[in-house]
């Protein structure tokens, strides 16, 4: 006769019935009551301030952090996630809840435990505009949480690798590193990492960007098993999980996503060659002109210097024809594209399509072929002119220019 809805549970099929409040506000009126569709003994509660979740059937109740103080209308678990309808202040969607379906006694007293990832689909966008303002979708790629026990010291090193079916890590974060792309950051209690479903990042130029080009990382993985692996001082766990294309895509052979996988991943790998090679032309530039300050009194110095500004002009041209000077959207416009801008634009072109054109592969020969050929032009600088130059400044006396050695790169 209670006009009042509460949550109550029967444990002799419905021959008697206890209230359930334990965790829920004294009296608070609930609005609905859900169980998950995986897990039994999961349940979610909307009431008239927000809702709940609980893992022992009823029994504790603990409020989901986030959600503003409204009625909890209904509730839904659709695709993994938790659908809340509002009084007013819209819908929100609890996306991925295999941490909440995975939690147990074992996992709560773990030192360190890596949950089983949900599968990651190769689709999707951002994930939206400022926080606040408007909502907010899933990140794109997979998702893998982890839950610590205490805050780490600075001491404790962690390790999240992806690691693909033939043992080939296509990704690696640690927390023992400078790198922002390649940072892996643990706190005490539920960690999130999302990885972007791309291989190790090329070589990057700081403040140039590639217009049309993925950002962030080297080509995007194929669909299929992969392992997600973190490693905590030593100690490591594994978990697979799969890659799944874009289901709107259809069926696409297999021999078409391997080709596209491959032109794709040249693509980023020749990207890293020719920012390797900027690198290495601006390095010899600096070197040189160092050079040429201050051997103005050495001997043979009026030789030094015409050497070293006909080297300085050669490697100054050579600079625009790698690299584009846009460091932003906009900057496309005002500046011409280096080479690495056409490797770039291609690249997005060829992982925007399920197919590969002829128009694609055409322009693929005719750019490979220009690098080729500047590769070759700088190559053949390195070897000669600057032992000519070396050979120069040995015969003055001056300590030579070291040449750095081209980094060394594989198509995974």
């Amino acid at each position: 006769g209670d006009p009042t809805p509460h949550i109550f549970r029967s444990t002799d099929y419905g021959r008697t019935w206890t209230q359930l409040v334990n965790g829920l506000r004294d009296g608070e009126p609930v609005r609905v009551v859900r169980e998950d569709n995986e897990r039994a003994g999961v349940l979610y509660a909307g009431t008239e301030t927000g809702a709940y979740f609980s893992l022992d059937g009823g029994a504790r109740w603990r409020p989901f952090a986030g959600l503003p103080a409204v009625p909890v209308t209904d509730l839904e678990v659709r695709h993994g996630d938790l659908i809340a309808a509002t009084e007013g202040r819209a819908f929100w969607i609890l996306d991925d809840l295999s941490p909440l379906r995975q939690q147990s006694a074992s996992v709560a007293s773990a030192t360190v435990h890596l949950f089983q990832p949900s599968d990651a689909v190769l689709a999707g966008g951002g994930a939206g505009g400022p926080a606040g303002i408007v909502g907010r979708n899933p990140a794109y790629g997979a998702t893998v949480y982890f839950r610590m026990a205490s805050a780490p010291d600075s001491t404790q090193k962690a390790m999240l690798e992806f690691v693909d079916a033939r043992g080939r890590v296509m990704r690696a974060y640690s927390t023992d590193t400078a790198d922002r792309v390649g940072k892996l950051t643990t706190r005490r209690g539920l960690n999130t990492f999302v990885w972007d479903l791309r291989r190790e990042a090329p070589t990057t130029l700081a403040n140039v960007v590639l217009f049309g080009a993925p950002q962030g990382g080297g080509a995007r993985v194929m669909p299929g098993r992969y392992t997600a692996r973190l490693t905590v001082n030593g100690a490591v766990q594994s978990r697979d999980f799969t890659v799944r294309l874009d289901p709107r895509l259809g069926e696409i052979p297999a021999s078409v996503l391997a080709e596209r996988d491959s032109i794709a991943n040249l693509l980023a790998v020749r990207i890293g060659e020719m920012h390797d090679a900027a690198l290495r032309v601006r390095d010899l530039k600096a070197q040189v002109q160092g050079i040429v300050s201050r051997t103005k009194t050495a001997t043979l110095a009026d030789s030094i210097a015409s050497a070293g500004q006909a080297m300085i002009s050669t490697l100054s041209a050579f600079d625009p024809r790698l690299t584009t000077k846009a460091t932003n959207g906009q900057d496309i416009i005002n500046y011409p594209n280096g080479l690495n801008g056409q490797f770039g634009f291609l690249l997005g072109q060829v992982e925007g399509h399920p197919l590969l054109t002829q128009p694609v592969r055409e322009r693929l020969v005719d750019i490979e072929a220009r690098w080729r050929g500047l590769r070759g032009e700088i190559e053949l600088f390195e070897m000669r002119e600057v032992a000519a130059f070396n050979a120069l400044l040995q015969r003055a006396g001056v300590q030579g220019v070291i040449t750095p050695a081209p980094k060394p790169r594989s198509i995974m």
